[in-house]
């Protein structure tokens, strides 16, 4: 009896400690009560100093809440756990997370940051994310706990990405074109209020109109936007730069802007609806013809407000009515109008035909500027000397041995014989005349003409620009008497530019490629309004193209050059392109290809990476203490009767 005694008074004793025990819990943590303590004032991506605009795809955003407190108390250990619908998780791919600050002051302010991750199928929308808040008291050695539900309100509205393709790929050189731009719109977010400025950097170009605004573009809708552009008649055969750049408002109300360069090709002029003539062509040398040229529409339909100017070589002079303004005027088709000019050679100038520019500007039915040049010929003579010389190829190359050519033209009445030829340069300039005589005919008849051809010789060092030769002409005329004629035909020396790229590199990411190389001119003459062009293609045709103008480079001066092409889908591979075109001091246009270029190619779609996050979960370590202690205690209490038992 003694040992039962024990062991139910031993037993009675832990159950006593048991009750203790829940009693003091009881005591300690009250059953929770639901209070609004707590409002959200805020909810919104990154921060209020650096907010940010996620869109769906986007992983480790953060977003931050901003609770105040609406009692007097002091909240401790406030726990916010932050539940989360379909498509968004926690960094550690959970529906739920939580944060817990130690405690909140009474009517004060507190802000927790959660980072989550978002759905790449998530629809741009607004979003309730359910709340809930636990917090306790302490008064008096006395803990109540608190609980509320809330929610937090967020938007996700996605990005806007613009993407710009020309739908005029050519533009015609004198006049006035219509450019239309197309702009999709392949982000996830809208665009409102979006404003588009065309511009361009040539001097061969200018940008007459602009378009107009658009109120609304949302996700994958595409518009054209049309703007008018003149292009100067010596544009002609050059690429042009286009610079786009768009301004619009996002939906979260903040300002955003995209831009973009474009190239299109410029094309001769359109031949011009324009039949020419002139009376009064033949100029004495030394005096002054009265012209009459006759303008005749030749197209089928009216042109509007004609501007006619004469633009004459160096030795001849426009005396008179340079430039005839018809403002206003109608000329139908097959309607001629005549414009007078008084032109004139000085005593100096050689004999034998010239061109002479004429200047056309008028307006289309439409209201387009169109431009161009006609031209006409004209023809110095002198009666008593019948030989004249024409200049046909008389570019000479840096550096190199080249053919120049000059005619012979008999203007006299009667035959000439034994014509033959005396050519000098001039002294001390680097050139020489590798043939100084020789013969051009034995005879020539009446307007009857012959090829002058001498190679000349140009150092490296040979100063670019125009240059006069002394020629002498000594011929019998058909009395059987010896003449000589003098004149002083020019040609031109050109340098040679010689472009390379050095150093080519290609950079890439997802969606986009970078392109960065070095240029140098090899040659010994400036590589003028130089252009940069890259395109990137597969077998399926052209992914992306673009340009970067660069100006000016000027012989041994290596000139960096960068530039970035974006594409869309899922390639893997592709070929670049780089090409170079510029004009040299002369205005002569060149393109000049580099070899291709083989590229791998990122996707344009990177898994989004997890990110740790800090937060904490409601403790669950009380209640399982209790039910450990409980546990040992009835297996003690088991254990020490049965022993009791046996003993017994």
């Amino acid at each position: 009896m003694t040992a039962h005694k024990a062991a139910l008074a031993l037993a009675l004793t832990i159950a006593l400690l048991i009750l203790l025990a829940a009693q003091a819990a009881s005591t300690n943590a009250q059953a929770a009560q639901y209070q609004n303590a707590f409002q959200v004032v805020n909810a919104g991506w990154g921060s209020q100093s650096s907010p940010q605009f996620p869109t769906p795809g986007e992983s480790d955003v953060p977003l931050t809440i901003d609770l105040l407190s609406l009692v007097g108390y002091t909240a401790q250990d406030l726990v916010v756990i932050l539940s989360l619908p379909a498509g968004f998780t926690s960094t550690q791919g959970s529906q739920s997370v939580s944060s817990t600050l130690s405690q909140v002051g009474g009517y004060q302010s507190a802000t927790v940051t959660f980072f989550l991750d978002l759905s790449p199928t998530l629809k741009p929308g607004t979003y309730s994310l359910p709340l809930t808040l636990t917090w306790h008291t302490n008064t008096n050695n006395t803990s109540q706990n608190y609980y509320e539900d809330a929610a937090a309100t967020v938007s996700i509205q996605g990005s806007v990405q613009l993407v710009f393709h020309t739908l005029t790929p050519s533009l015609a050189a004198g006049r006035e074109n219509p450019l239309n731009i197309s702009i999709l719109n392949y982000g996830s977010g809208s665009a409102y209020d979006l404003q588009v400025q065309i511009t361009t950097q040539s001097q061969y170009a200018s940008v007459v109109t602009q378009p107009a605004p658009i109120s609304y573009l949302g996700s994958n809708q595409s518009t054209t936007v049309g703007a008018i552009v003149y292009v100067s008649p010596s544009a002609q055969n050059l690429p042009l730069a286009i610079d786009v750049e768009a301004t619009y408002t996002n939906a979260y109300g903040y300002q955003g802007s995209a831009q973009a360069l474009l190239g299109v090709s410029v094309l001769p002029p359109e031949p011009l609806p324009f039949y020419v003539s002139v009376d009064g062509s033949m100029i004495p040398l030394g005096g002054v013809s009265n012209l009459s040229i006759v303008l005749t529409n030749t197209g089928n339909q009216s042109v509007y407000s004609p501007t006619l100017s004469i633009t004459a070589p160096p030795t001849l002079l426009v005396l008179s009515n340079s430039t005839y303004y018809a403002d206003g005027l109608t000329l139908p088709p097959s309607q001629s109008l005549t414009y007078r000019v008084s032109l004139g050679s000085e005593p100096n100038a050689y004999q034998g035909a010239y061109q002479v520019e004429v200047g056309v500007s008028y307006y289309t039915p439409s209201g387009l500027l169109i431009s161009g040049n006609l031209p006409v010929a004209v023809e110095v003579y002198s009666p008593l000397s019948p030989l004249v010389v024409q200049e046909d190829n008389v570019d000479v190359w840096v550096g190199s041995v080249s053919n120049i050519t000059f005619s012979v033209v008999n203007r006299g009445q009667q035959p000439v014989y034994n014509v033959e030829y005396t050519i000098s340069l001039p002294s001390s300039s680097g050139l020489a005349a590798l043939t100084t005589t020789g013969s051009v005919a034995d005879e020539l008849a009446p307007n009857q003409s012959a090829s002058l051809n001498v190679e000349v010789a140009a150092g490296p060092s040979v100063g670019e620009g125009a240059y006069t030769a002394q020629l002498s002409l000594t011929y019998q005329e058909e009395s059987g008497e010896t003449a000589t004629q003098l004149f002083e035909p020019g040609f031109i020396v050109v340098g040679r530019v010689n472009m390379i790229v050095q150093g080519l590199q290609v950079a890439t990411t997802p969606g986009s490629l970078t392109v960065t190389g070095t240029l140098i001119n090899e040659g010994n003459a400036n590589a003028n309004y130089l252009y940069v062009y890259a395109t990137l293609y597969t077998q399926q045709g052209v992914m992306s193209n673009t340009s970067t103008y660069v100006g000016q480079v000027a012989p041994d001066s290596p000139t960096p050059f960068s530039l970035t092409l974006n594409y869309t889908g899922h390639p893997t591979k592709a070929v670049l392109g780089v090409s170079l075109s510029y004009i040299n001091d002369y205005g002569q246009a060149f393109i000049v290809s580099q070899p291709n270029t083989s590229v791998d190619l990122p996707p344009t779609f990177t898994p989004p990476t997890v990110a740790t996050e800090s937060g904490s979960t409601p403790s669950v370590i009380g209640p399982l203490l209790i039910l450990v202690i409980v546990g040992v205690a009835v297996v003690v209490l088991v254990i020490y009767v049965r022993r009791a038992r046996t003993s017994g």
